[in-house]
């Protein structure tokens, strides 16, 4: 290295502080991109089947979506019950896919409220909007279910996405779904509606919708009741999408390129054998 002349000051001691600063910014162009582009980490709250064939069929859910986001190249951790707080510890995003997920213990409640707070992201799919006390799940869910006020149809019905662009929904289509839709529920004002149905039954009604609170974000999705409604290709896109904002992460993070061309250009679900859980065979 050249000598460097300065006045009053030590070359040899100057060289040394320049080389510690290049090295500094040589480390940091290499451990930078590496933590900027760490696995999004998922926990899966699954719970135990509660209707017939192919429908609520949670741990199928949790067997499925484990081993697809685990190939999407994220690190999944899961289980049929609230996560421990070691396992919240290890996670960015909680997918909650489970009856009356909303039926929290005050210890759960509060492991939740202090995963929100340090940024977790949260994902409700279906009836895991449902639960024991709607006017606080609201604030968490952004959404919620209240029993015997709350109401639901189970057949065929539109998904129609709202015109105000989000990350989760950009692009997207809107196409027809067998499965089962929610209304009369309870929602936080802060919630940005998604998608809404047309149905007669609920008509207008939000399906799909998201909220952020402070650093925490929250993605909930309705349609879920059959599980075959997890392999529609642009149903499955919207979900992986939600899943990667949720975790502040790129919404493309986790989907394919077909996937999200099947997005924009939606083909309708397949209409489903109530009998057997599966699509009906023209």
């Amino acid at each position: 290295m050249c000598k460097i002349l300065t006045d009053g000051i030590d070359n040899s001691v100057y060289e040394s502080h320049m080389m510690k600063v290049i090295f500094f910014a040589l480390f940091a162009g290499i451990v930078l991109p590496v933590v900027a582009a760490e696995p999004l980490r998922v926990f899966i709250r699954a719970g135990k089947k509660t209707h017939g064939p192919g429908a609520h069929d949670h741990p199928a859910f949790l067997r499925d979506w484990s081993k697809l986001l685990k190939e999407r190249g994220a690190i999944v951790d899961g289980a049929l019950h609230f996560p421990t707080n070691q396992q919240m510890n290890a996670a960015d995003v909680i997918v909650f896919y489970a009856a009356n997920a909303g039926s929290m213990k005050a210890e759960e409640r509060t492991a939740i409220t202090n995963f929100r707070k340090r940024g977790g992201g949260l994902v409700f799919i279906h009836d895991a909007v449902c639960g024991n006390n709607a006017h606080w799940f609201k604030g968490l869910a952004g959404g919620a279910w209240q029993h015997k006020h709350s109401r639901f149809f189970e057949g065929r019905f539109d998904v129609s996405y709202e015109d105000k662009p989000h990350p989760i929904t950009i692009g997207a289509g809107d196409f027809e779904l067998d499965d089962e839709i929610y209304w009369k529920l309870h929602f936080d004002p802060n919630v940005q509606i998604l998608a809404k149905t047309n149905c007669k039954h609920a008509q207008g009604s939000p399906q799909m919708w998201s909220l952020e609170e402070g650093k925490a974000r929250t993605f909930s999705s309705i349609p879920g009741h059959w599980h075959v409604t997890f392999s529609i290709p642009q149903y499955r896109a919207v979900l992986l999408r939600g899943i990667a904002w949720a975790g502040h992460r790129k919404a493309d993070l986790l989907t394919t390129p077909e996937e999200v061309k099947f997005l924009a250009k939606p083909k309708n679900g397949p209409k489903i054998d109530k009998k057997t859980g599966k699509p009906e065979i023209p």
